[in-house]
């Protein structure tokens, strides 16, 4: 089991959940409430509207900082 958790796909997939996690706005309610709105509503256009929401926040944070 524990090679598993150290493989290269694993570590990609926690390493793009982390940074969408750190990218979304607010604090750890809205986060989790984000996700689980995305979660609970059917298809795919939720989750590909998170990813460009994240994005965005992400470019805006940039900028905002720089």
């Amino acid at each position: 089991m524990l090679t598993v958790w150290h493989s290269w796909p694993v570590f990609l997939a926690r390493y793009y959940l982390r940074q969408m996690w750190d990218d979304m706005p607010g604090p750890w309610p809205v986060k989790l409430l984000l996700v689980t709105v995305c979660l609970a509503i059917p298809g795919p256009q939720d989750e590909l509207a998170l990813i460009a929401f994240t994005r965005l926040c992400r470019a805006w944070r940039a900028r905002r900082e720089g």
